[in-house]
């Protein structure tokens, strides 16, 4: 709705700042369309048949954030070499104030977020959630899955303890079997032959360098998609169909709606214009 401002000048302060607001919004809403954005977010609508596996997917890049922060707070105290790393975790552990919390806090979610990718991919899989057109959707969630276990492959010998030292010498001599590149493909992560201190280097810096960024990077070529196609509905005799998506007319019901205040400015002002 547009104000003619060449009509009579309004008095009081109030129908003036309604003015103001009202200009102000229509440049965002010509541009950007903030209000489109804004009831994408507020009002989606979620399908009936959405149960307990559905969100299981939104648990992984929940646990992110918490690892981010506990991992950045326990970092501080901590030596990623070979012959000093369990020291630190143990004073980390005895010593710290709520040093045993936060390393808690680090460790429990990073085992759930790995822990909830799997059964959100074997849900997602068997269902048809990857089938046409929701491609780039499983690309991404393929994309995002690597640094994802990255971060829990490289994260779990952190104290470099026996646990650790055997789970890294399991996981790197993996490719071993491979011909022509198992060699080179086990001396890349290890830094040399057998494991040592060039090992643990490379998977602490993996751990706080590599992985977190690209993991942060991933999640937003994933979730956007997820928003914008919707949830797949129930599968039918192999194939797969919508239950129930936004009709056209609440579509534009919501498209059409503005904020409160602004409403309430631009039909106080047009009724004074009117008058």
């Amino acid at each position: 709705m547009k104000v003619n401002y060449h009509a009579r000048p309004l008095e009081g302060v109030a129908r003036g700042r309604c003015i103001h607001l009202d200009k102000v919004y229509d440049r965002f809403e010509e541009r950007p369309e903030i209000q489109s954005i804004a009831d994408d977010i507020t009002s989606k609508h979620v399908p009936p048949h959405v149960n307990t596996p559905h969100r299981l997917g939104g648990i992984t890049p929940t646990c992110f954030p918490v690892q981010v922060a506990t991992g950045s707070a326990t970092t501080s105290h901590h030596r990623p070499t070979a012959t000093e790393a369990l020291g630190p975790v143990r004073y980390t552990m005895t010593e710290v104030n709520f040093g045993w919390f936060i390393r808690s806090v680090h460790r429990w979610p990073a085992s759930t977020m790995v822990s909830m990718m799997i059964p959100h991919a074997s849900r997602v899989y068997p269902t048809g959630g990857s089938k046409k057109p929701r491609e780039s959707t499983r690309v991404t969630g393929v994309v995002l899955a690597a640094p994802t276990v990255s971060l829990g492959v490289t994260g779990h010998p952190s104290p470099w303890d026996q646990i650790g030292h055997r789970a890294v010498k399991i996981v790197t001599g993996v490719p071993e079997a491979i011909p022509v590149i198992g060699s080179p493909s086990v001396e890349l992560p290890r830094g040399s032959v057998s494991v040592g201190q060039s090992t643990s280097t490379r998977f602490h810096s993996s751990h706080t360098s590599a992985s977190p960024p690209l993991t942060a990077a991933s999640m937003p070529m994933h979730s956007p998609m997820i928003r914008k196609q919707g949830t797949p509905g129930p599968s039918r005799a192999g194939t797969t169909r919508d239950a129930i998506i936004i009709d056209d007319q609440y579509k534009n019901e919501q498209s059409a709606r503005r904020p409160p205040a602004i409403t309430e400015c631009s039909t106080a002002v047009d009724t004074s214009l009117e008058q």
